[in-house]
């Protein structure tokens, strides 16, 4: 896929649909949970390709699964990875979690972390 023509304006105009399709009043609740020392991260199993682009719009910092340009192995950020991964990025000794959003049951000890845990089913508007 990544030799397709225009590769990276196609995973803009994929994550504007992606940003376009959020739960506006899942985007509140976060809001609601931000002040101005928080850090929202979009901390997700899907790739760093298109989700770039949309924690860029969202102003948010980002984790993601990605694939090694050096031997082009796949890191997949999911289940345990996620919660290392986090950990690594923001240790618990300088970051207090506070709000967490999942639509995974694979982060079910990733939620456990926070003072703060929403299970969504869904989180795109249909």
């Amino acid at each position: 896929m990544r030799k397709t023509i225009n590769y990276e304006n196609e995973m803009k105009k994929f994550s504007l649909g992606l940003y376009r399709d959020l739960d506006k009043s899942l985007l509140r609740f976060v809001q609601d949970h931000t002040d101005d020392s928080t850090e929202n991260i979009l901390c997700t199993a899907s790739p760093e390709d298109y989700v770039k682009y949309l924690a860029e719009m969202l102003g948010w910092a980002y984790l993601s699964s990605t694939l090694n340009g050096s031997d082009g192995t796949f890191y997949h950020l999911y289940g345990e990875h996620k919660m290392t991964t986090l950990k690594q990025h923001y240790p618990p000794r300088d970051y207090t979690y506070n709000l967490v959003i999942s639509d995974s049951e694979s982060d079910r000890n990733l939620m456990q972390l926070f003072q703060v845990s929403y299970y969504a089913k869904h989180l795109v508007q249909r």
